[in-house]
C-alpha cells in the first residue's frame, strides 16, 4: 500500500474512532430535557403572581431534579430548594448540566437543529396565515421569553398610548399582561417564519438559518428540542402516573 493511501486509511480510522467517542444524541436528550425544564421554571419564578404559583414551580423543580414526585430524594431536594436563593440554585444546576453535555451537544448540534426544524415545519404544515402559524408553534418558543410583571405591562401600554396612539395618558393604566405577553411571543416567533406563495397557496416554514443561530446556545437548543404541545405533555404525564 502506498504511503498516501496508508495515510488516508489511518485518517479514516481516526475519524471513525472519534465518532465512536462522541456520545449519541439519545444519550443527552434526558439532560437536555432537564435543562429546558429548569430554564423555563427560572424564567417564570420571579414573575409568579402568588405564593401558590411559586410553590407549584418549586414542586416541579424538585421533581425534575430528583426524578421523583415523593420519597426521600424528592423531599431532600425540595428542602434544599425551598427558601432564599431558589432562582440561583436553579441557574447553577442548569448551567452545570449545560457544561456536562457541552461537547456532545456541539458535536450533535446539526442533528439537533434538523430535528427541531422538522418538528416545527410539521406543525406549520396547515397554517393558513401568519397569526395561525405563530400560534401553532408558540408552545416551543414561549419558554424562551421571560414573563412580564404588571409594572412591565403597564409601562409598555403607556408607551403605546403615548407613542403609537399619540394621546396623553391622564388616567392610571392597568394593562392585560397575559395578552401583551402573548403579543410579545408572537412577534418574536414571526422573525423565524418564512412565507411563500400567494392567496390560498400561501405556506409557512421555519427559517433554518435563523434557528441555527439560536441553537448555538445549548439552553435555547435544549428548550426548542424538548418542547412538547400541552396536549402531548398532559398525555405523557398521565402515562407516568
Amino acid at each position: 500500500m502506498k504511503g498516501k493511501d496508508l495515510k488516508t486509511v489511518e485518517e479514516n480510522k481516526m475519524t471513525e474512532e472519534k465518532q465512536k467517542e462522541i456520545p449519541s444524541l439519545e444519550s443527552i436528550v434526558g439532560e437536555m430535557g432537564k435543562i429546558a425544564a429548569l430554564s423555563n421554571i427560572y424564567n417564570q419564578y420571579d414573575y409568579a403572581e402568588n405564593p401558590s404559583e411559586k410553590g407549584e414551580l418549586l414542586r416541579v423543580a424538585a421533581t425534575v431534579l430528583s426524578n421523583a414526585r415523593d420519597g426521600a430524594e424528592f423531599n431532600a431536594t425540595y428542602n434544599q430548594l425551598e427558601g432564599e436563593g431558589f432562582s440561583d440554585k436553579l441557574k447553577y444546576s442548569r448551567d452545570r448540566r449545560v457544561e456536562q453535555i457541552g461537547e456532545a451537544y456541539e458535536a450533535r448540534r446539526n442533528e439537533i437543529l434538523s430535528r427541531i426544524v422538522d418538528k416545527l415545519n410539521k406543525d406549520l404544515k396547515d397554517a393558513k396565515n401568519l397569526r395561525e402559524a405563530t400560534q401553532k408553534i408558540g408552545y416551543a418558543f414561549a419558554p424562551l421569553i421571560s414573563r412580564m410583571t404588571q409594572e412591565d405591562a403597564d409601562k409598555e401600554m403607556t408607551e403605546y398610548l403615548e407613542d403609537k396612539a399619540m394621546i396623553p395618558v391622564t388616567k392610571p393604566v392597568h394593562a392585560d399582561r397575559n395578552s401583551l405577553y402573548g403579543l410579545r411571543v408572537a412577534r418574536f416567533i414571526s422573525e423565524f417564519i418564512t412565507e411563500s406563495g400567494e392567496g390560498e397557496e400561501k405556506s409557512y416554514s421555519i427559517d433554518r438559518e435563523k434557528i441555527a443561530k439560536l441553537v448555538e446556545n445549548p439552553v435555547i437548543g435544549s428548550t426548542l428540542y424538548s418542547a412538547e404541545k400541552p396536549k402531548e405533555r398532559a398525555q405523557q404525564y398521565e402515562q407516568q402516573n
